[in-house]
């Protein structure tokens, strides 16, 4: 019988890691939840005019919220803190 811990290995790594090779990784958080607040901004302006460009930003905001979700349980992801975008971010604070 297989243990819990097997199921979770055998998903694809897409379940294992949300939303992977999006740009949203390359972002930090800031910039993550100023672009989250845009986006619903913007959704709640195309309520009832424009039901495409409203999910569209709801989209945006969701994956906003799900790559920092992804970052406060398991940590940034190395390839990121070794990024020049992150070293000069961490510099100018």
């Amino acid at each position: 019988m297989k243990n819990f811990k097997t199921y979770l290995e055998e998903g694809r790594p897409s379940q294992r890691h949300p939303l992977e090779g999006h740009e949203y990784h390359k972002k930090s958080d800031e910039a993550l939840i100023h672009i989250a607040k845009d986006a619903h901004a913007a959704a709640e302006a195309m309520k009832g005019h424009n039901t495409e460009a409203e999910n569209k930003y709801r989209d945006q905001a969701n994956d906003s919220a799900t790559v920092r979700y992804y970052r406060q349980k398991h940590g940034m992801q190395d390839w990121y803190k070794r990024s020049e975008e992150h070293t000069s971010e961490l510099q100018s604070h």
